[in-house]
């Protein structure tokens, strides 16, 4: 009911990020390009807020707290990723994009051992 929905959600965020970004590394400066990369964005904060909202929604069981830590530090992750790449459209600092994109790599992480750890539990 929560980890499976969050879970897609995370997926249609984090998955298109390497092409996005490559997308707008085409000219960073073109207005299309630009425009294309914040609607991406704007998506995925849409995505998030529905995750966060699926995740608040149930208590977690006792038996996947481990699981459920993960998960909540992997939507942080995500959160403060889309935060830096906004910084990014904002100031074409490419400081903010190279956080943005070690914070979605960490985030991917962390999704991953959610992923493991639900196998193991099934």
């Amino acid at each position: 009911q929560v980890y499976k929905p969050v879970n897609r959600n995370l997926d249609h965020i984090l998955k298109p990020f390497k092409t996005e970004v490559d997308k707008l590394s085409a000219d960073p400066f073109d207005d299309q390009l630009m425009e294309d990369f914040q609607i991406y964005i704007e998506t995925c904060r849409n995505l998030l807020s529905q995750a966060q909202n699926r995740f608040r929604s149930v208590p977690n069981p006792a038996n996947v707290a481990g699981v459920a830590a993960h998960l909540y530090y992997c939507l942080n992750h995500v959160s403060d990723g889309l935060e830096e790449l906004e910084f990014f459209t904002l100031n074409y600092d490419d400081s903010c994009l190279h956080t943005g994109h070690e914070l979605f790599r960490r985030a991917s992480g962390l999704r991953r051992e959610v992923q493991h750890e639900m196998k193991k539990m099934i």
